[in-house]
């Protein structure tokens, strides 16, 4: 069985008046203490999906997190999920962040 993951990252330079999404402006201890929440939910459901064929992570500015955040969360996915050999892996971006 395929499965296909959202990872919602809610975190930005600034909430938009226009903006719908869920999402907060940024602040590093809680950008932390979230990727670190994300991986213990990820490792709670990980015999949920079968192997993983595209990884989308949305937000939000995604690339606002930390480095030391997308390791993490990057090492919680190669340790518990199935990856396919060649996944799509797409990240939203700000120019400003990246």
């Amino acid at each position: 069985m395929s499965s296909y993951l959202y990872i919602h990252i809610p975190f930005c330079i600034k909430k938009c008046l226009y903006c719908d999404f869920l999402s907060v402006t940024y602040n590093e201890a809680l950008a932390k203490a979230y990727t670190d929440a994300l991986c213990k939910e990820l490792v709670l459901k990980k015999n949920l999906a079968g192997e993983l064929k595209t990884i989308y992570i949305g937000g939000g500015t995604p690339t606002i997190l930390p480095d030391e955040c997308f390791k993490q969360l990057f090492t919680c996915l190669q340790n518990n999920y199935s990856l396919s050999p060649s996944p799509e892996i797409t990240v939203e971006a700000n120019p400003g962040t990246v």
